[in-house]
This record gives C-alpha cells, sequence and structure tokens, in this order.
C-alpha cells in the first residue's frame, strides 16, 4: 500500500477544515470519493493535514492520477488537486532518475559527496538532475544498490555520458553487478576505456563464467548521452546481452553462468581506475528488473 497525504487549508475568512476525500479516475461527486483522515485525529483548524491509506495491490503498473479535495464547515468543497502516484510492476527491481536532488534512493555512495559524486542540473539527460562522477586518480566514485535479492535475471538500463573522460587507453567498470556473501565478486561489468590513434570512446560487457570471463567486442560511442542495456540470467547455457540506443550490439551466448546469483550494483567507476585518469562521467535514468 502507499500513504496520500496533503494539507487542507482554508481559506479566508477561515472557517475550519471539515472533510477531505481521493479519487482516481471520473469525479464521483464531492462527498463521495473515499473519505481521508484528519492527521491529528480530529478535523475543526483552519489548516489540517489529511491522510489515507491506498491500496495498491489491485492497481495495475504505471503511472495513477490520484485527485484530493477538502471540505470547510460551511459545506463548501475546493477543487480537486493532483498528485501521481507510480505503482511498480513486480518484475521492477529498482529505479532512480536523481529527481529528488540527492543519493536518497540509494543504499550507499562510495567517493566523496559532493567533490566526486554528486546529484546536479548539469548532469542531466531526462528531468531536473543527473549523477555526475570525477575521475581523478585511482579513487572509485559511484552509487550502490543493496535492491537486487539473489537474482537470477536481472537487466538494467540507464544513460550514460562518457563525457570525453581519458582513462589513458585502460579499461574501468562504469557499471557493476556483483555477487552476495563476505567478499563479493563481479557477475557483470560494463567497461569503458578512451583509445588515441585516433581518439575513440568504447564500451563493452563482460560477464563472469565458468573457467573465467567472456567479454563482448568493444562499441564505439560518441561523447554524448547513450541508453545502454544489459540483460543477463544465471544458467548453464545463458545468454548475456549488450544494446546501445536501442540496438542489440552483441550477446554472449552458452555461458555457464549457473554457481552466480546477482546481490548488489554499483553505478558509476569502481573498478580499473588509475593515478593518470581525468574527467568527469556522467549518468541518469537508471532502472533495473527481473
Amino acid at each position: 500500500s502507499a500513504t496520500l497525504a496533503a494539507t487542507a487549508t482554508d481559506p479566508a475568512p477561515a472557517t475550519a477544515v471539515a472533510g477531505a476525500e481521493w479519487f482516481e479516475g471520473a469525479d464521483p461527486g464531492a462527498g463521495r470519493a473515499t473519505p481521508m483522515i484528519a492527521s491529528d485525529g480530529v478535523f475543526g483548524a483552519a489548516a489540517e493535514g489529511v491522510t489515507a491509506p491506498v491500496a495498491t495491490a489491485g492497481m495495475a503498473a504505471g503511472v495513477h492520477t490520484l485527485q484530493v479535495r477538502a471540505r470547510d464547515a460551511a459545506g463548501n468543497w475546493g477543487a480537486p488537486v493532483a498528485v501521481t502516484l507510480m505503482v511498480p510492476s513486480s518484475t521492477d527491481v529498482f529505479a532512480d532518475g536523481f529527481e529528488s536532488g540527492g543519493f536518497g534512493a540509494w543504499s550507499l555512495t562510495s567517493g566523496a559527496v559532493p567533490a566526486r559524486l554528486a546529484v546536479t542540473a548539469a548532469a542531466r539527460r531526462d528531468g531536473a538532475y543527473g549523477m555526475q562522477s570525477v575521475i581523478s586518480g585511482n579513487t572509485p566514485s559511484y552509487a550502490q544498490d543493496a535492491s537486487p535479492s539473489n537474482e537470477s535475471a536481472y537487466s538494467a538500463s540507464f544513460a550514460f555520458n562518457p563525457n570525453g573522460t581519458d582513462t589513458r587507453g585502460a579499461t574501468t567498470d562504469v557499471f557493476t553487478a556483483l555477487s552476495g556473501g563476505t567478499s563479493p565478486a563481479t557477475v557483470l561489468s560494463l567497461q569503458y576505456r578512451r583509445v588515441t590513434g585516433p581518439v575513440r570512446l568504447q564500451l563493452r560487457l563482460s560477464a563472469a563464467r565458468s573457467g573465467g570471463t567472456r567479454s563482448t567486442a568493444w562499441y564505439t560511442v560518441t561523447s554524448a548521452f547513450h541508453t545502454v542495456a544489459v540483460t543477463w540470467s544465471s544458467a548453464r547455457s545463458a545468454t548475456v546481452s549488450l544494446a546501445i540506443d536501442g540496438a542489440t550490439r552483441e550477446s554472449l551466448t552458452r555461458l555457464d553462468t549457473s554457481a552466480r546469483r546477482i546481490e548488489t550494483v554499483r553505478l558509476g567507476p569502481s573498478g580499473g581506475l588509475g593515478s593518470r585518469m581525468s574527467g568527469t562521467e556522467l549518468f541518469d535514468s537508471f532502472r533495473s528488473t527481473r
């Protein structure tokens, strides 16, 4: 369930707030919608906090628009005010577009905030904010999500802008999925590098398997935002795929990943960093599903 909360205020000359209600869809008429209660237990003040539980179990996944209105002691109803409610799918694991302006949705961060890792308007692709990660030396700077729970099938997508970051030809991890336990191991990683002769910014996907690691070829991207999507599963003959900007670039097939599960993921540079690297990478619109 979710909790719907609002503040009802009677304009001057104020009497008192005497009730409130909410509805979705067609307006059933004033006084005929679902009642709300006063936050302090009793109506009567000119300004009242009002709340109501919203049962989301029977709602379809996606965005729902709820309407809220209040009534004063004289029987006058205010106009409905809309608020949106996102109902997740049963396959959703975690999603964040950094629109809160911070990292409150994430489990933890690594790297000094905001010196190395920050949510800023300049880093956005969608909405008002995005995440920027400053690379200067070999210090990781990433946001970590611990929502995955021993996942045997996992997909993630996000917007990534390498922003010309110079890795001196070395391979760095900009997204990593890890196993659980006291010594987590890398299950899957999206890797980035900048090579010269001529200058190219490149991405590839690497997956751990029985006996080692398999990687896709390197794919050249521009210094702009790209939508990156990775798909992974745990099986004796699994397929792991990399898509960039909606097109599948490569799928690794017949991988024995059966001994692995995903417990945490890291968005941002977390491995392969070196002392001579420099740049600011940008991330936005992260979403993961089962």
